[in-house]
């Protein structure tokens, strides 16, 4: 049973209730004594700003979770959004589920009927955020309690490649027509025979069913409308969220002004855009013709031109492979993963991509591959 009622104070002069890669950052180590804090941890990582802007970061835990250690005199972790995932449905309970989690190992010197109360005069989602705390309560208390926990979203099967190639090219009927997922399908069977053929499995195959797909569907307006009008984005709004009206932050390349850096700003367009957005869908047959209008603005051209470029090299290093260079070919293959983004965002990523994938070609067709670099996040 969990204990009720007041808790000693806390005796530690600092207490840290965190992501670990948040508590495992430069700022929070700083601040830690390691005679004087105590430290609990959400043990799931969660990706932050960092490791958006700089894909080459990984996260290790274990050894975030040693580096904060060595920082606090006590330490303990709980996988808390994955408890907030299977108990409440929202990644959002993560925080009070990890006071909770605090409270109960006698480092928050508040009473639980103050905690209560002040959950209570805080007004939003009362019962959620009382059951949160309770579930961190009993995470430090008695976790055999609770039920073996597994984060949804990693529970998706991996799909095969037949399985690959048939999702993918369903997606672009839908983006485009037959036709085109034909030019896809004729692509990643010409691929796959040519590595069966020289006896390297199929690896190479699967980077390019997913980046050649990615490449070819590239997030264009008739793209945007199509995916805003088809009934999914609907229906995760009404399973989310309950009443309101929805306005839609967009910086269309034909109507958006430039701030001082050159860059497009976004603007706000009400719900009158859902209607816009069914019509421009039924148009998507222009796309990248000479009747198009989006397609004459430069990321469009980009997009069209990194397509074509991927689609031709792929047949080049497809006809050249054998076992010195199967590695490197799936190292380009998967150079479109390094793309992201939209206008300068997307701009700045092709960039940077372009870059190492001319590294990437230096060694072809010999093989070989150039040192990888990674950085820990919050490694000093």
């Amino acid at each position: 049973m969990i204990s009720t009622g007041r808790v000693p104070p806390a005796s530690a002069d600092a207490v840290i209730a965190c992501d670990l890669v948040v508590a495992a950052s430069g700022d929070a180590i700083g601040l830690m004594d390691v005679g004087r804090t105590v430290a609990s941890a959400n043990a799931d990582v969660t990706p932050t700003s960092e490791f958006i802007r700089d894909r080459s970061k990984t996260f290790e835990s274990q050894m975030l979770a040693a580096r904060v250690k060595r920082q606090a005199r006590d330490f303990g972790t709980l996988d808390a959004e994955s408890l907030a995932l299977m108990y409440l449905n929202d990644a959002i309970y993560t925080n009070m589920i990890m006071v909770g989690y605090a409270w109960q190992k006698g480092h928050i010197p508040v009473s639980l009927r103050g905690l209560y109360r002040a959950i209570k005069l805080n007004g939003v989602k009362i019962e959620e955020n009382m059951k949160a705390f309770d579930v961190g309560r009993l995470a430090a208390a008695d976790p055999d309690r609770l039920e073996q926990t597994h984060d949804p979203r990693g529970d998706a099967k991996p799909m095969t490649l037949d399985e690959i190639i048939d999702d993918r090219a369903s997606r672009l009927v839908a983006y485009q027509n037959e036709d085109y997922a034909k030019q896809y399908r004729d692509l990643v069977a010409k691929v796959r025979a040519d590595e069966e053929k020289a006896g390297l499995g199929e690896g190479f195959t699967t980077a390019v069913a997913k980046y050649a797909f990615k490449v070819m569907a590239y997030k264009d307006e008739y793209e945007v409308a199509r995916l805003h009008t088809d009934g999914t984005f609907e229906k995760k709004l009404r399973e989310t969220f309950h009443g309101g009206k929805i306005q839609y932050h967009m910086a269309p390349p034909i109507l958006a002004k430039k701030d001082a850096n050159g860059h497009l700003k976004k603007k706000p367009f009400g719900p009158w855009m859902k209607t816009a957005f069914k019509i421009m869908k039924r148009f998507k047959g222009l796309r990248g013709t000479r009747f198009d209008p989006f397609g004459w603005t430069e990321e469009r051209k980009m997009e069209r031109q990194l397509r074509d470029d991927y689609l031709e090299k792929v047949v080049t290093l497809s006809e050249g492979l054998n076992k010195k260079n199967h590695e490197l070919a799936i190292a380009i293959a998967c150079i479109p993963d390094e793309i992201r983004g939209y206008g300068h965002v997307k701009e700045a990523s092709v960039e940077a991509a372009k870059g190492h994938e001319d590294e990437l070609w230096k060694n072809w067709p010999q093989g070989g591959m150039p040192a990888k670099k990674k950085t820990l996040i919050a490694a000093e």
